[in-house]
Formats: C-alpha cells, sequence, structure tokens
C-alpha cells in the first residue's frame, strides 16, 4: 500500500476510535476551558494516553516515511485530541527528524495556534531537532523573535526551556530583550518562564538582567520566583 493511502487509512482508524470515546460533557468543558478555539471529544488525558498507546499497538506508530503525512492530515481536523496525537507521534520519531523539519514544526505552530501546542512544539520537539542539527538553532530563534505572530514569538523566547547548562544565555537574553515592551501575556508569562528556568541553573545571570531592565510585573515575577532576594 502506498504510504498516502496507508496515512489516510490509519487517520481514519484514528478518527474513529477517538469519537467511539466521546464523552458531550466533558468536550463542553474543555472546549470553554480553551476559549472555544477548538473541538473536543471530551477525551481526558488520561484516557487519551492510554487508548493512543492501544492504538499505536494495534496499528502502528507512522515510521519514518510515513509520520510526516500522518501528521498532516490529523492536524487537518478539527478535534484537538487528534492535533495532540500528531504531536505524540512526532515525539516518537524524534530520531527521525531532519532539519528540513523545522518548516513542519512552523507550520503547526502558525495553525490552530494556542498554549498548548506551543509550549509542546516548541521546548520538546524543537529541543530535540536543535539538539540534532544545532546548526540552524540561533538563525531559527532569531527569525522567529521578529515574526508579527505573537505566538511565533513566544516560540522563539521557551525553546530553551529544556537547555538547562548547555542553553545560549546572550543568545536567549537577546530574545528576550526584543519583547520587554511587549504588551501581550502570553509574551510576558514566556519571558517571566524561561527566566525562571534559566535561574535555576544561572541564578546570578537572571539577577544581573532582571536588575538591569524593566521588565514587565508579571515577567519579573515569575523570573524571580526561586531566587532568594537579600537586602
Amino acid at each position: 500500500m502506498k504510504t498516502e493511502q496507508w496515512s489516510i487509512d490509519w487517520v481514519h482508524k484514528a478518527r474513529a476510535c477517538m469519537a467511539a470515546n466521546e464523552n458531550p460533557m466533558n468536550s463542553v468543558a474543555m472546549k470553554s476551558y480553551m476559549k472555544d478555539n477548538f473541538l473536543f471529544y471530551g477525551i481526558p488525558k488520561p484516557q487519551r494516553a492510554l487508548l493512543a498507546k492501544d492504538f499505536f499497538i494495534n496499528y502502528g506508530v507512522p515510521n519514518e516515511n510515513q509520520f510526516r503525512s500522518v501528521v498532516h492530515l490529523l492536524w487537518d481536523e478539527p478535534y484537538r485530541e487528534l492535533h495532540y496525537l500528531a504531536m505524540d507521534i512526532l515525539y516518537r520519531n524524534r530520531k527521525h527528524f531532519q532539519a528540513e523539519d523545522i518548516f513542519l514544526f512552523e507550520e503547526l505552530m502558525r495553525t490552530h495556534s494556542w498554549w498548548d501546542s506551543i509550549d509542546y512544539i516548541s521546548p520538546t520537539l524543537c529541543f530535540n531537532l536543535f539538539a540534532k542539527f544545532p546548526h540552524i538553532k540561533e538563525s531559527t530563534l532569531k527569525r522567529w523573535n521578529l515574526e508579527s505572530d505573537f505566538w511565533i514569538r513566544r516560540a522563539s523566547i521557551i525553546a530553551q526551556l529544556k537547555e538547562k547548562d548547555k542553553i545560549d544565555r546572550q543568545l536567549q537574553l537577546n530574545l528576550i530583550s526584543t519583547q520587554l515592551n511587549e504588551k501581550e501575556f502570553f509574551i510576558r508569562k514566556a519571558i517571566g518562564w524561561s527566566l525562571r528556568e534559566m535561574a535555576k541553573t544561572y541564578p546570578e545571570t537572571v539577577l544581573r538582567f532582571a536588575n538591569s531592565n524593566h521588565l514587565s510585573k508579571l515577567s519579573r515575577k515569575e523570573a524571580l520566583k526561586y531566587i532568594v532576594l537579600v537586602d
């Protein structure tokens, strides 16, 4: 069977699996929680994880030749649970990532954008891709940082959340500096979040930056959350 038809059949089965476990009461609450941006089958995360696990056992995990087409098809669906399944498939194929997959991740972040997808794709999927292809990280994050789409700018700020002692501190501070006057909540939150994570490894760097720059109240509170200030 050709990859395209296999992918279509696989997604059809995945859609049927999720629909068979629909919970209308949950779906209303979940849709409301996500500001009515998406449709939901109403499947809680623990149940969804078990369904996905069994589904992968029964129908297989799309392989290195199949996962991109499956992800595109799932992302075209209106139900958020199918988007989560797409992200799960990407993570399971992380060893097969190629440098050009950064454009796939970017496409996903531009479509059906909300914090739950951005906050997984950037610091988790991009983290794995940049670890494999470090030469594309700086240019990509600098490009994203200048985007008009604030979700992509948020992605530029949180992409290094899991870097710990391997974080490019100067790059991170430069990415944050361009956004210090931003009024958007999700950008201010991302600034504080990223500085808070950096502070776990480099508290002096974060404290010096916070004291040398005007941070929003939200960003500063998050940034200094785990830093003990001495009068």
